[in-house]
Formats: C-alpha cells, structure tokens, sequence
C-alpha cells in the first residue's frame, strides 16, 4: 500500500462519488417514476391488485362463456351437417322418409319438391346395428334417410351408401360387407 497522502484522498473522494451517484441515481429514479405516475393518472399499487383481480375474474368468465358458445356452435354444426346429408340424398334422387314427406328429386326441372306420403303400413325397423361396422351414429343416419329394414339397406349400391353416411375420409368402411350382411339377414328373416 502507498503512504502517499493523496492516494487516499483520491481514493475516497472516488469511493464517495460512487456512493452519491448511486444513491442519486436511486432516489432520481423513484422521483422519474413517480412523476410519471402523476402525470399519468395512475392508481396506487393496492388499487392495481384489485384491478388485477378483477381483470382475472372477467378473463374465466369469458373463458367459460366462450366453451358454452363453442358448444351451441357444435350443435349448430351436427344440425347443419344432417342436413346436408338430407340435401344430398335428395339431390341424388333418392327417397328420404322424414315426419311424414317423401322427398323426390323432380328430374324435369330439376327442383326438389315435397310430396305428403301415404303410407299403407310403416315398415318395422330392424336393428341395423346388428351388421358388423354400422354403430349408432351410421344407424341414425340410415334412419334418417329412410333405411330401416335390412332389406332397403340390402338394396343400396356402395355409392349410395357412401353419400348417406358421409364417412370421415380417414375411416375406411367397407360398405360391400354391410350389403352382403344385409342381404343374408334379410333372407334369413323370411325364411324363419
């Protein structure tokens, strides 16, 4: 160490300019802050945590508002596409027994028309379910366009089967199958 005098004067008056101009540098710092916050209106911390809170609150309320839409929207959804399977069928000629209408495709002018039916006697419904591949979603859907008994559903073409049920693409279904089991069921049923 220096016995030089001046070294520890300018050693501490270092020392303690750094001090000072941290200690400015803090206190200048919370006064800036704190002029800003008055110039801008802001509110005191305590009044910040409610706000946050109350913000937080509004946030799970539009969280679970917005699965009730997303819900009402997938209902919407499934409504839509019966319908569209109804529209296709009907489109392509078929006869769909819905709430008392046949609907026919009308091949001179090309528009569909609602025609009352008559129905002598309903046929009784078959568990479709019974063939192997055909759930309760693909039954409904059969049901809708009309096919209850094995021996309709023996009478479809695989291309007609297809535009009913509307498969996802990624589901293979093999609707050669159903057509073959529906056709033994059907003659089995008359001959027992």
């Amino acid at each position: 160490m220096p016995d030089n005098p001046w070294f520890y004067a300018l050693a501490g008056f270092l020392a303690g300019w750094i001090v000072q101009w941290m200690l400015d540098r803090f206190y200048l710092r919370q006064k800036m802050v704190q002029k800003i916050a008055d110039a801008c209106n802001l509110e005191p911390r305590e009044l910040l945590t409610v706000r946050v809170r109350e913000l937080e609150r509004q946030k799970q309320e539009l969280g679970a508002q917005l699965m009730n839409d997303r819900a009402a929207h997938m209902e919407q959804v499934a409504a839509l596409k019966s319908e569209l399977e109804v529209a296709k069928a009907v489109a392509n000629g078929r006869f769909i027994a819905d709430s008392g209408y046949a609907y026919l495709m009308d091949n001179g002018a090309g528009a569909t028309e609602a025609k009352p039916v008559t129905r002598k006697r309903a046929a009784t419904r078959e568990p479709l379910r019974d063939i192997k591949g055909i759930g309760p979603v693909y039954e409904d859907s059969l049901r809708r366009a009309g096919v209850v008994t094995f021996k309709q559903l023996a009478a479809l073409s695989p291309e007609q089967l297809e535009l009913i049920i509307a498969p996802e693409p990624w589901r293979r279904v093999n609707f050669h199958a159903w057509i073959e089991e529906a056709r033994e069921k059907a003659e089995g049923g008359r001959d027992g």
